[in-house]
């Protein structure tokens, strides 16, 4: 998704950078939160971008996005440090199965899920690529883990 919404400025800025009454120079992005994100990744695809606004736009990779939000959260909760080191881990390999979008990858990655849920709080182990594609909750946050493998930031 993040990656269509840069396409989509891209060619806003290329469109506007041949109208006879845009001065090229001046075409800049502006956006905010994901916006912000989408805003630097599009001006480092379309040189016809020259500036841009990021308002608390993370300026990471969209995976690197992904593990600081998940160890955020997770700190949120005050784990024992044992608890919240592997719990973090299996979140990072969940997220980098998504961006690898590798079928061995999930495949093993959600074996690991299985069975630390056999230990920890299933509320705190991600779920399964099958469960995030089957659980309806999860259709507005799909279309950003399947770009991850699209992100070139």
């Amino acid at each position: 998704m993040s990656d269509d919404y840069a396409t989509d400025a891209g060619n806003c800025a290329i469109f506007l950078s041949n109208h006879s009454r845009i001065n090229p120079s001046l075409i800049g992005v502006l956006g905010g939160s994901e916006g912000g994100r989408v805003a630097v990744l599009a001006a480092c695809r379309y040189p016809e971008i020259k500036f841009v606004v990021s308002f608390a736009g993370t300026v990471v990779s969209s995976v690197d996005d992904r593990i600081n939000a998940q160890k955020g959260w997770l700190q949120s909760l005050n784990l024992p440090d044992t608890i919240y080191k592997a719990v973090l881990g299996l979140h990072e390999k969940s997220i980098r199965a998504w961006a690898s979008n590798d079928p061995v990858e999930f495949e093993s990655v959600n074996g690991e899920i299985k069975e630390m849920r056999k230990i920890y709080d299933s509320t705190i182990i991600p779920f399964t690529k099958e469960e995030m594609d089957s659980i309806p909750a999860f259709a507005v946050v799909l279309p950003t883990w399947y770009s991850l493998p699209n992100d070139h930031l």
